[in-house]
């Protein structure tokens, strides 16, 4: 009687253990999937994944931002690219004034660069 006792409770070490087991993997997935939807949230911050592009400037625009604590002026233009397609991109008062429509401009790794330069 007392063997079959010890069986039993060996048997039940092994099954806790596979469920201890299962609990962890299950865990781990879920750290990873909340590790990658971080890394994708961070790279679209950092602007790291963003498009491409070499054309001229289509048009440009100031967009006003008004909150309680204040107004946010964000300079906007219109890149139209070899393809034909459209980016709307919003650039910083520095790029905001040095550009001027149908201007030649590129964008590689997040940076606005001009032809001229």
């Amino acid at each position: 009687m007392i063997r079959s006792n010890r069986n039993f409770y060996w048997k039940d070490i092994i099954r806790d253990t596979k469920g201890n087991i299962f609990t962890i993997c299950i865990f781990l997935f879920i750290v990873a999937v909340i590790g990658l939807l971080m890394q994708n949230q961070i790279a679209r911050r950092l602007n790291l994944d963003a498009p491409q592009y070499n054309g001229k400037v289509v048009d440009k625009w100031r967009s006003v931002n008004e909150t309680y604590e204040g107004s946010l002026i964000k300079g906007v233009i219109l890149v139209e690219d070899n393809t034909g397609t459209r980016h709307q991109i919003q650039v910083s008062e520095n790029v905001y004034s040095k550009t001027k429509i149908g201007d030649p401009i590129s964008n590689s790794s997040g940076m606005v660069k001009f032809a001229s330069e």
